[in-house]
């Protein structure tokens, strides 16, 4: 399936939301699986708000690649010190 052509013309946005127009995409065209532009599958990326190849997507999903393996490095980092709570086991007893 060659997907959808996206035509390279100005289209009337006024009705869209503001996402929509600060990005110059309408909202089909932000949620169509794979278009055609300028010769080369495409789609939408959610996170970046820009079309990027088809490649870089996994399956069927809206946001590409490289910013979801940054999203997942961000969650997998040990936690900064000062903000780890130590087990419960752990709790320092006052003395007196």
């Amino acid at each position: 399936m060659l997907g959808r052509w996206l035509q390279l013309r100005v289209s009337d946005l006024s009705k869209c939301r503001d996402y929509h127009r600060r990005h110059r995409v309408c909202k089909s065209h932000s949620k169509t699986p794979n278009l055609l532009v300028r010769g080369q599958e495409q789609r939408f990326c959610k996170q970046r708000s820009r079309f990027h190849l088809l490649v870089e997507f996994d399956e069927e999903k809206r946001s590409c690649r490289q910013r979801l393996d940054g999203h997942n490095r961000r969650r997998r980092r040990l936690p900064l010190e000062g903000l780890f709570c130590p087990p419960k086991s752990v709790i320092c007893r006052q003395q007196g």
